[in-house]
């Protein structure tokens, strides 16, 4: 994951630090400075910062395989409070939307239609047909599954009637 930002000086002047250290993190939560988060780096900016004027940086973060979570991402301009900004720090830290990591873009297969030509009659066939489509956010991570068919009466009991398997990956809609 690459998290890019831009810090400008909204202060009075140039001030008297020239160096300081910004911070990216990833929270579980809306809450940075809890137990849940995980420092994905650090990048010190050397130079004074001119009022008005601006910077940008980036930073890359390679998560360990099959790490899997839902949080934030937050970036901490001076997290070492090296600059003094007469208190002025409310906005050193800004928050992304909400970021999934996992190890695989996910698939969600679903039966978006079934039909049958005819009404089932004990003893006799009957022709069902079935629709499915992938409303996750990859293809799936599998060129074959069994789909089944079950037939179920008024009080909940139910017969297998068969199964199909699929071959070939499908891939989000």
């Amino acid at each position: 994951m690459t998290v890019n930002w831009t810090v400008s000086n909204q202060g009075l002047g140039l001030g008297k630090t020239l160096s300081w250290t910004d911070s990216v993190i990833y929270s579980a939560n809306d809450i940075l400075g809890d137990n849940d988060d995980i420092v994905l780096g650090r990048k010190t900016h050397n130079g004074g910062l001119a009022v008005g004027n601006s910077y940008s940086d980036s930073l890359t973060y390679h998560f360990a395989p099959g790490f899997t979570r839902h949080g934030k991402i937050f970036v901490k301009t001076d997290s070492g409070n090296q600059v003094w900004e007469n208190g002025l720090e409310s906005n050193n830290v800004k928050m992304s939307d909400t970021v999934d990591v996992m190890p695989i873009a996910y698939a969600d297969l679903t039966v978006d239609s079934i039909a049958t030509n005819t009404t089932a009659y004990s003893g006799q066939s009957i022709e069902v047909t079935w629709q499915v489509s992938n409303r996750g956010i990859g293809i799936t991570n599998t060129n074959q599954w069994t789909d089944s068919i079950w037939l179920s009466d008024s009080t909940g009991k139910t017969w297998t009637l068969g199964s199909l398997t699929h071959l070939g990956a499908l891939a989000c809609q």
